[in-house]
């Protein structure tokens, strides 16, 4: 395995254990993720150590798979996947969505404390509460994503800046083997562009800092220039890309 695929795993597997589907199934090398269909992150197929599967017998067998749960078949293509996946996806008229990039760097020796940041160990309600009305997740999905959150079995922390005792930006990380998962960094629409969710990501890079990790990686969809732009600015760089591709309706 070369050292970039070898890099590409190990974010992958940080990722989905930062991440974590309320199922999982292995099968033949993919990792089949289900969640409720809460994100098509935790609700997908990836390649893990795909084997020698006919690609017309691994799309089936996922169509199937969610069909028995209600829901499309959603593969996440990242270049641990099989180049003539796509194409045959596209073929069959799956959708693509959501180009993203998976960017690291290294932590800062000091990444800044800000006290007006509260960070907390475990998940509270009251978090959760805050966090789905700031990112306009339906009240719905609140406790499916709780599930998740609570499942992780890394150590973790939930930030949460409140300006003038209104909550305004959040995000959590999830700390492992010396890298740390920055994830869910939002911030209230009104009070976007005032520096609120960077100061949430220094001060989970702060966090981890102390705690031990020496790299971040986080996900960022390609699309969004200013998201990017932040990440830019605290020295992310893209390791590598991927795509969703999403079943016809009328499947």
């Amino acid at each position: 395995m070369s050292a970039a695929l070898a890099t590409i795993r190990q974010l992958e597997e940080l990722g989905f254990n930062a991440w974590p589907a309320l199922q999982t199934q292995l099968h033949e090398g993919w990792l089949f993720r289900f969640a409720d269909g809460y994100t098509k992150r935790a609700n997908s197929v990836n390649a893990w150590m795909p084997g020698e599967t006919p690609i017309a017998a691994l799309i089936d067998h996922a169509e199937a798979a969610y069909a028995a749960r209600g829901a499309r078949a959603i593969f996440r293509l990242t270049p641990l996947a099989p180049i003539e996946l796509d194409a045959a996806l596209e073929a069959r008229g799956y959708l693509r969505l959501d180009d993203s990039l998976v960017q690291s760097t290294v932590l800062p020796s000091e990444a800044g404390r800000d006290d007006d940041v509260e960070i907390q160990r475990d998940v509270s309600a009251a978090w959760i509460a805050e966090y789905v009305a700031c990112s306009g997740l339906r009240a719905s999905d609140a406790p499916t994503l709780e599930r998740m959150l609570r499942s992780i079995p890394a150590p973790v922390a939930f930030a949460a800046l409140h300006i003038d005792g209104t909550a305004v930006a959040f995000g959590y990380a999830a700390l492992e083997r010396g890298h740390v998962g920055l994830f869910d960094i939002v911030s209230q629409r009104q009070a976007r562009r005032r520096g609120f969710g960077l100061r949430v990501v220094r001060a989970l890079m702060d966090w981890a800092r102390q705690a031990g990790a020496y790299h971040a990686y986080l996900q960022v969809v390609a699309a969004n220039g200013p998201a990017r732009s932040l990440y830019a600015g605290l020295g992310f760089r893209t390791v590598y890309g991927y795509h969703y591709r999403v079943a016809p309706t009328s499947r």
